[in-house]
């Protein structure tokens, strides 16, 4: 998971509105910020370590002259990246829109958001036609992939790309030229689009779009070109493949999206109300308080109170923003996501003292932050701590796009609800929604979900090696 946001105006400026979109969407990574700018004739990148908000202002001197530089020269096209590392380490020289030159049509940057779980068999075989590498990126091979392609224009290579490459990816490129966005055959990863008569706005999400009710969904299989013409710019759409069952990540829905992202006819804040509904239904509790682990388990914490009739008290447990930023389950490493759960967390012993508490989470994959949680409630005074889990539990790695890559990290990969409970958890009672409620309730909002990490279906079969075939 990662963050894209492009835009491609008939004015020059609008650097502002594509800084302001990317601090909107830096809940899908904050390991590094990237830009690249261009005026038509050159383009210009800039990239650093952090979040938006501390790498994209004055205080630094590298942006304060990117963005002078980018103004002056009158840039009207912009691509944005936000970096949550899957495949190689969390580095600034990992950051991207990643710089590529094609002996067809030039030089061109390259933002991918997913995941290709082919690349090592795909860089062997650009290695062998003379390609190096410089980092141990996916990414990377999927723009040198793009580069390698003998046809005339980056518009006709990122087709190429949706067409052969199966894999989890959302890609906004850039040339002098044009400025492309496409998504893969699935649309397992989102990306979203504005146009108005000032020009087009691209974004991971519609919360960084400037008017998300006129937001429109690429298509999974789909391209769209922007090229300037005269005082105003062409869009064109092109659908590359049709009739693929689509196979969004159901992770989208229950944690990594912003509470007010599009999907289906709804959002995502709703999608985790009914989630929480759901788990009230299956996993009834007598207690007398019911609170979250803030922000992205409120909704269903809300859905769960309202379904069992008991009192939701928001500030139970409090989120400590100044002391850890961003969200610790996309932190890099083991260690560090520990070390932040246990900072970025209190408990108002004054609301749980002497009660029976249910907190609820928004998943729980590594099992790292809710034993914490259940800990600090029972030192604060809670006389029993029910933890219920609006989602299914992670039992497989994911190969298109979330840092899960090893089933050891997965305790309910091999450990019952029960034994996760009394070796790692510690409370008085815990449950997850199991898979068949979860996707049933995931089901009235939108129609097909990848869902393979969690037992269900991956839509692509990541031991496959058909990815060889591509550049035979």
């Amino acid at each position: 998971m990662c963050g894209l946001v492009g835009a491609f105006h008939i004015n020059e400026g609008r650097l502002d509105d594509v800084v302001e979109a990317m601090a909107k969407i830096n809940n899908r990574g904050h390991e590094a910020v990237g830009l690249a700018a261009s005026d038509g004739i050159t383009i210009m990148p800039y990239r650093r370590q952090g979040y938006v908000r501390d790498a994209c202002t004055d205080q630094v001197n590298q942006w304060r002259s990117w963005a002078s530089n980018a103004v002056r020269v009158g840039c009207n096209r912009i691509i944005g990246h936000l970096r949550y590392s899957t495949v190689g380490e969390s580095d600034v020289g990992l950051a991207q829109p990643i710089r590529m030159i094609s002996p067809r049509f030039g030089e061109f940057f390259f933002a991918h958001n997913g995941q290709y779980p082919f690349h090592k068999q795909l860089r062997k075989q650009l290695e062998g036609r003379g390609h190096r590498f410089h980092t141990e990126s996916d990414s990377e091979v999927l723009a040198a992939y793009v580069a390698s392609l003998d046809v005339p224009t980056l518009s006709e290579a990122v087709m190429k790309l949706v067409e052969h490459v199966e894999g989890a990816f959302s890609v906004l490129a850039l040339s002098n030229g044009e400025m492309v966005a496409a998504r893969d055959r699935y649309g397992i990863r989102p990306l979203w689009y504005y146009k108005d008569d000032d020009g087009i706005f691209f974004a991971s999400e519609t919360g960084g779009l400037s008017n998300s009710s006129r937001a429109k969904k690429i298509a999974p299989g789909s391209v769209i070109v922007v090229t300037e013409n005269s005082d105003s710019i062409d869009v064109a759409t092109h659908q590359v493949i049709n009739s693929c069952p689509s196979a969004h990540c159901i992770f989208e829905a229950l944690y990594f999206s912003r509470p007010d992202q599009r999907i289906g006819g709804s959002d995502a804040a709703t999608i985790r109300r009914m989630l929480g509904k759901a788990l009230a239904r299956h996993a009834p509790v007598d207690a007398d308080i019911v609170f979250a682990v803030p922000d992205s388990g409120i909704p269903s914490a809300i859905g769960f109170a309202e379904e069992s009739g008991l009192r939701y008290e928001p500030s139970a447990i409090v989120r400590n923003y100044h002391s850890v930023r961003g969200r610790s389950f996309i932190l890099p490493g083991v260690i560090n996501r520990s070390s932040a759960a246990q900072r970025k967390y209190s408990v108002s012993s004054a609301t749980v003292c002497g009660k029976r508490v249910v907190v609820v989470d928004d998943t729980s994959v590594r099992v790292l932050t809710i034993p914490i949680i259940v800990k600090m409630l029972f030192a604060a005074g809670a006389t029993e701590v029910h933890v219920r889990i609006p989602a299914a539990s992670v039992v497989d790695t994911c190969c298109l796009g979330v840092d899960m890559k090893s089933r050891d990290e997965l305790p309910a990969s091999c450990a019952s609800e029960d034994e996760i409970n009394e070796q790692l958890v510690g409370a008085t009672s815990f449950r997850y929604l199991p898979l068949e409620h979860m996707l049933l309730t995931c089901n009235a909002f939108h129609e097909g979900w990848c869902s393979g990490c969690f037992g269900g279906k991956y839509p692509i079969d990541c031991s496959s090696t058909r990815a060889l075939e591509i550049l035979a």
